[in-house]
């Protein structure tokens, strides 16, 4: 995450300066936008404020991924769950403020989330209802424990530096707009070797379908195998 806080300090940088010239008193003068590209805390209502000015898209770092399962709903009633899972199908999110009258809309909402969370705490919360169908759609990695000595062993600058440049190079890429200033993605095809390694892949999923705990699974992970593609 180290490129994206970089990126976001200077975002920081230049919208205190933009800020500190902006003329309050001129009803024409819009007030400056801080952008931001990474979130850690937050209601999914600030989130959705914050997102509407990025339109390439925002990351959310949880370190306690069971922390962020046990928010949803504290503040909106019932309905995080419903919006997370339109987010990830990149669905239109609009959320509507009784207190000012704000209005957001969001046609194509792009948010990765990453985090950890402990085997106990996963196994708890997948045991109960109020999570099913959300869960399915998290993709998760297990680590094998092994104790962690101290030592003086670092990650190279060579690596670090590589990271950061391919992470300015992707935030650079300009954005595709649709007649009616919608973010437009850019489809990208797969080559004929690709499509076919993917389509092998399917297919040996297909017995591990009538498996009845990996149904509901596998069609996620389709969706996250030609995300990753």
């Amino acid at each position: 995450t180290s490129p994206l806080n970089d990126y976001d300090i200077d975002n920081k940088k230049d919208y205190d300066i933009e800020y500190s010239n902006y003329d309050k008193t001129d009803i024409n003068s819009k007030a400056p936008i801080c952008k931001q590209t990474l979130i850690k805390d937050f209601t999914l209502e600030s989130l959705m404020q914050i997102h509407q000015y990025n339109e390439r898209g925002m990351g959310v770092y949880a370190d306690e991924l069971g922390s962020w399962f046990k928010k949803f709903d504290q503040y909106s009633k019932g309905n995080d769950k419903q919006q997370w899972l339109s987010i990830f199908n990149n669905e239109p999110i609009v959320i509507n403020r009784k207190t000012n009258n704000e209005h957001i809309r969001i046609d194509k909402p792009f948010i990765s989330v990453i985090g950890c969370i402990q085997p106990n705490e996963l196994e708890h919360l997948a045991k109960g209802n109020k999570f099913n169908g959300f869960i399915d759609r998290m993709f998760f990695v297990k680590t094998n424990a092994t104790y962690q000595s101290i030592n003086n062993k670092n990650i190279s600058y060579r690596i670090k530096d590589n990271w950061s440049d391919i992470i300015k190079k992707i935030l650079q890429i300009g954005l595709q707009y649709d007649t009616n200033d919608v973010v437009n993605p850019k489809e990208l095809s797969l080559s004929d070797d690709a499509f076919n390694t993917l389509v092998k892949w399917d297919n040996k999923n297909q017995n591990e379908w009538k498996n009845d705990e990996l149904k509901s699974v596998i069609p996620k992970m389709k969706t996250y195998a030609i995300r990753f593609t």
